[in-house]
């Protein structure tokens, strides 16, 4: 859901499917108003006369969407809507989450703590009635973060002070009197940027670039504070960032950093099978989630003695088996000479902390893997998720075998592997013995009364005419040892193989990972709606958008008649 600048609520709905040639596509279907209230069951019935609309509602596979609450209630009403057979189990098992929705929660949950929301309404409010003073304490109380944020808006407050950090930062070129590298030059030109408290990445973001200035920052706060004659000219003395600040920023900025590439590489279409496609939402869990845990390992106090991070971690739902996190730092010797420096230097960067700032990074830490645990538990609510990374060749089983090793792991394994098999069988059946084959089998039997013999032979006929365990022969097969396999082409030369495993396959690869589309087309709206376009009715907007969606694709050309077809694995819908 959206509201837009002339106060429509719109609810986006986006289709993603294979074609005929086996290419991604995805497709705004549309951009409709909804009336009301913006209830689960409100949006269900809007997307179902939607799906009626095109004549697909018998060909839709999985919802993929983020976590709010509403989207549970909206999904189960439409499930049933579309099906008024389908079970609660049925429901969970089509219902797959944006990951993208995922990294964001866990990301704040590092910069603002167990409660995010509450310091976002804060702060929101502090900016909404200009008190400006009280929203600088608010994000000063942040710690290194709050006060980069307030030296940047402090920076970008005038066109002066931006024009003085500039000029300070050429001098300081010309009288250091050697000759800079190109991306040195670049650094003067480019701008602080300014974060928000709604999106983490333009914290990091914001972080990034600082640390690229952070000489020129430097600079600019001690010219100031000689040179400037009115205090308020100057940046607040308790805004100045300490030794310790740049380096516990330096720590943020490299914990956020795996966050933000995995974020911009499943933001995708996957077009071929990769680059936001579902197989990477379990994958990419397991890489985070590993990488945390290293962390907490390198962050851990020196002394070994409990604390907060300690009971945190104890409450939180256990992934791996307790020896894992107990390895130390001698693991070192096991890495490659390439990764051995980058790791040690790791200990000796977080070893230069001083407390304050150290436990400050273990909370953090700690308050993003657990949300990360959390919604990983989730995911095994849905058997499309081991299923994404079993049918991709690959990997296949043995990605799941080779990191699921504990007791308790291995009965995930268990689990994930039947509920796999189940969803497989129960969604795409075995076909029933043809009519030809029952035929065949007549021909062969004698006219008079079957002999124990002829009897024997004709079971051995029936049995070797039923269909082979094609999931069963697959994962035997073991993965496909191939760099950069593109999984779409490789189910499709092996359709003949595995008629009724491909299908499933191919299905599942048209799921994406998140529900980006949804939000891109938001953004694009907005622009559209410009201020001197608010009389547009909602739906002039939703002709607008859908065209400009289908001619982007190539999908129609100006003129021709437009027409729709195939079966939807996946569709998004976006909440924002």
């Amino acid at each position: 859901m959206w509201t837009s600048p002339n106060r429509y609520a719109f609810l986006g709905l986006h289709a993603h499917y294979l074609d005929a040639s086996y290419q991604v596509q995805s497709r705004l279907l549309a951009l409709r108003r909804v009336w009301g209230a913006h209830s689960g069951d409100n949006q269900a019935t809007t997307i179902y006369d939607i799906f009626g609309e095109y004549g697909i509602r018998d060909r839709i596979g999985a919802g993929v969407c983020d976590n709010v609450s509403s989207n549970d209630t909206c999904l189960a009403s439409l499930y049933r809507q579309l099906s008024p057979a389908m079970a609660e189990e049925d429901i969970r098992n089509n219902r797959t989450r944006c990951f993208g929705h995922i990294v964001n929660l866990a990301a704040r949950a590092f910069l603002w703590g167990e409660d995010p929301d509450s310091f976002e309404r804060e702060a929101f409010t502090e900016a909404a009635f200009q008190v400006e003073e009280r929203e600088l304490r608010l994000w000063r109380k942040r710690g290194a973060v709050g006060k980069l944020h307030n030296i940047v808006r402090f920076v970008r407050a005038s066109p002066q002070r931006r024009e003085l950090m500039k000029s300070l930062a050429c001098s300081q070129r010309d009288e250091d009197d050697y000759h800079l590298f190109e991306e040195d030059r670049a650094a003067i030109d480019l701008e602080l940027m300014q974060n928000n408290e709604t999106r983490w990445n333009s914290t990091f973001m914001m972080i990034q670039r600082a640390i690229r200035k952070r000489e020129q920052i430097d600079h600019f706060i001690t010219y100031l504070d000689t040179k400037a004659a009115e205090p308020r000219q100057r940046v607040p003395v308790q805004d100045h960032l300490s030794q310790q600040d740049w380096l516990l920023l330096a720590e943020i900025q490299s914990l956020l950093k795996p966050l933000y590439e995995i974020t911009m590489r499943c933001q995708g279409w996957a077009k071929e099978g990769r680059y936001g496609a579902l197989w990477e939402v379990m994958i990419g869990m397991e890489y985070l989630l590993n990488f945390f845990e290293e962390q907490k390992l390198i962050f851990s106090p020196p002394d070994g003695t409990a604390d907060e991070l300690q009971i945190a971690r104890a409450s939180a739902t256990t992934r791996y088996s307790p020896p894992r996190a107990d390895q130390g730092r001698g693991r070192e010797k096991h890495l490659p000479q390439h990764t051995r420096d980058e790791y040690t230097g790791a200990f000796s960067q977080a070893e230069s902390l001083d407390d304050d700032h150290r436990r400050c990074i273990q909370i953090s830490i700690n308050n993003c893997w657990s949300k990360l645990d959390e919604y990983y538990s989730l995911l095994g609510q849905s058997p499309l998720y081991p299923a994404a990374v079993i049918l991709h060749p690959r990997w296949n089983v043995s990605w799941l075998e080779a990191n699921w090793t504990s007791h308790e792991q291995l009965v995930w394994l268990r689990d994930a592997k039947n509920s796999v098999r189940e969803f497989f069988e129960q969604q795409y059946p075995r076909k029933e013995q043809s009519e030809a084959a029952r035929t065949m089998i007549g021909k062969a039997m004698r006219q008079d009364e079957p002999s124990q013999f002829d009897q024997w032979m004709q079971s051995y006929d029936r049995y070797m005419m039923e269909e082979e365990d094609e999931l069963g022969v697959y994962m035997r097969q073991g993965p496909v040892r191939r760099e950069n396999l593109n999984p779409i082409l490789w189910w499709k030369e092996h359709q003949e193989e595995y008629p009724r495993l491909s299908k499933f396959a191919l299905d599942i690869l048209a799921i994406p990972a998140m529900s980006v589309d949804p939000e891109r087309t938001f953004s694009v709206t907005k622009l559209t709606i410009s201020s001197q376009r608010h009389s547009l009715s909602p739906e002039i907007i939703e002709e607008i958008q859908c065209l400009r969606n289908w001619l982007g694709h190539q999908a129609i050309t100006v003129g021709e008649v437009v027409s729709f077809g195939g079966d939807l694995m996946g569709w998004d819908g976006g909440e924002a």
